[in-house]
This record gives C-alpha cells, sequence and structure tokens, in this order.
C-alpha cells in the first residue's frame, strides 16, 4: 500500500503541476549527499532569495540570504546527514516488483522520475 501511495502522490503532483501550470523543482534525496551547497543554492533561487555572501556564519557579517530587504538566514545551513539507503531492506524480487508497480501505475512524468532508482 506504501508503493501505491507514493505512485499516486508522484502522479497527482506531477498532474496538478500541469493543469495549473505551477513552477516546479523535483528535488532528489541523493542530490543533498553529492551535491549539498549546490542544491540548497537551487531550492533558494527557485524560491525567489537572493545569495549574498555565502559565508559560514562566524562573523559580524557572514553570510545571509534575501528576498529583497528581508534578511533570512545567516550562515550555512544544518549539515545534511546522508547515508540512507533501503537498498538491503528489500530483496531482489521485492525491488522487481516495487519497480514493476512504478512502471505500470505511474504516469509517464512519474516513471521518468523514478526509475533511475531501479
Amino acid at each position: 500500500a506504501d508503493f501505491f501511495r507514493y505512485v499516486q502522490w508522484h502522479n497527482l503532483a506531477f498532474r496538478m503541476i500541469s493543469e495549473m501550470n505551477i513552477p516546479e523543482l523535483v528535488l532528489r534525496y541523493e542530490n543533498y549527499e553529492s551535491n549539498f551547497d549546490f542544491t540548497v543554492y537551487s531550492i533558494l533561487l527557485f524560491l525567489g532569495f537572493h545569495l549574498n555572501d555565502y559565508g559560514d556564519g562566524n562573523d559580524s557579517d557572514g553570510g545571509s540570504v534575501s528576498n529583497g530587504d528581508t534578511r533570512i538566514m545567516r550562515g550555512k545551513p544544518k549539515e545534511f546527514v546522508g547515508g540512507k539507503s533501503y537498498v538491503n531492506y528489500f530483496t531482489v524480487d521485492e525491488i522487481g516488483k516495487v519497480r514493476e508497480l512504478m512502471r505500470l501505475v505511474g504516469s509517464e512524468v512519474t516513471w521518468d522520475h523514478v526509475r533511475h532508482y531501479f
């Protein structure tokens, strides 16, 4: 049931984005681990914030993010603790069945976004 809810949530989200012509930013969990700074920067730009001297926050002028005149954040964001993987939790056969569910139930857009996990 959880995998069906997962794929259906993505189907509906991508459908809403398309029908309502909403801007989208697709984030992948693994990008936080492999390219954290760029991922955070991408999120901030997508949300319309401007990066000003992305410093370490140890001095009075340390980095900040703003949306005009309002200072939103100082210094670097909290460290991301990665390494979460559930690939060993499932058997090869179970992974194959989940893959097939995602392919059959997922919309073309959803499948394009999740297929690389298989």
